[in-house]
C-alpha cells in the first residue's frame, strides 16, 4: 500500500512538473524565435546602410551631368530609342534618360505608360528573372515582398549589354511575377495597378574608360552614384 501511495505521490508531481516545464520551454522557444528574426532584419537593415554609404548621394541622374532637367519629351526619347538607323550606343543612352529622368520610385503600370508611351523598343530588350539570388554581382535592393529582374538594353549578338537596369516590383515573396509580366509592367500594360516599382538601378559605361562602369540606385531616398573606373590614371 505504502509502495502504492509514492508511486502515485512520484507520477503526480513529475505531471506537474511537466505541466510547469512546457510553458516554460515553449516561453523560450518563442523568445529565441523572435530574437533570431529581430537580429536578421536589424543585420539586414545595417548591411542595405553600409551599401548606401557606397554611393554619393543626390537628386538627379549623372547621365545628364547632374542636370535638374533633360532637353526633350518621353516621345522624343521613345523616338530616338526605336530609330533602328541610331547606334546601339545612342539607343541605350535614350532608353536609359527615360528611366532616368521621367521613372520614379512608387510608379503602377499606368504611369509607366506615360514615362515609355511608345514601348516597341522594348520588344529589342532582353529582361532576365525574376532573380531569386546566385553567383554574381547584384544591387542590394530592399527584398521584403519584392521580385528582381535585370532589363538588359540593346544586347548584342552575344546577348550582352554594357547598358542594363536592374528594378524590383512589388510582389508576394512566395510568388514572384514572371519575367512576361515584368515586360507587360514596363509595357504599361500590367492589368493590375496595384503593382508598383519599389527601386531601380542603371549601370552604364563611364565617360573615357574603357571597362569603367556607373552604377546609378534610384530609390525612396534620392538618386545614388557609385564610380568604378576599370583602370587606373596617370
Amino acid at each position: 500500500m505504502l509502495q502504492c501511495d509514492l508511486r502515485s505521490t512520484l507520477h503526480a508531481v513529475k505531471a506537474k512538473a511537466g505541466l510547469i516545464i512546457a510553458p516554460f520551454l515553449f516561453t523560450i522557444l518563442l523568445t529565441g524565435c523572435a530574437t533570431t528574426t529581430a537580429d536578421r532584419r536589424e543585420k539586414s537593415s545595417r548591411s542595405y546602410k553600409e551599401d548606401e554609404d557606397m554611393f554619393y548621394w543626390g537628386r538627379t541622374s549623372f547621365i545628364n551631368l547632374n542636370g535638374p532637367v533633360v532637353a526633350g519629351t518621353v516621345q522624343n526619347w521613345c523616338a530616338e530609342a526605336n530609330d533602328i538607323s541610331k547606334t546601339r550606343e545612342h539607343r541605350c543612352l535614350t532608353a536609359a534618360i527615360l528611366f532616368a529622368y521621367y521613372a520614379h520610385t512608387g510608379m503602377n503600370a499606368g504611369d509607366m505608360r506615360k514615362v515609355i508611351p511608345d514601348p516597341r523598343w522594348l520588344d529589342e530588350c532582353r529582361i532576365v528573372g525574376p532573380d531569386m539570388g546566385g553567383t554574381g554581382y547584384r544591387p542590394l535592393f530592399l527584398r521584403k515582398d519584392a521580385c528582381r529582374y535585370r532589363l538588359v538594353l540593346f544586347p548584342d549578338k552575344t546577348g550582352n549589354s554594357d547598358w542594363s537596369v536592374w528594378f524590383t516590383l512589388s510582389c508576394s515573396t512566395y510568388k514572384p511575377r514572371q519575367t512576361n509580366e515584368a515586360l507587360a509592367f514596363l509595357k504599361g500594360a500590367h492589368p493590375d495597378k496595384r503593382v508598383n516599382l519599389r527601386e531601380f538601378a542603371i549601370y552604364y559605361p563611364f565617360p573615357g574608360s574603357r571597362y569603367g562602369q556607373i552604377e546609378e540606385r534610384h530609390s525612396a531616398r534620392g538618386v545614388g552614384i557609385k564610380f568604378s573606373p576599370g583602370e587606373w590614371y596617370d
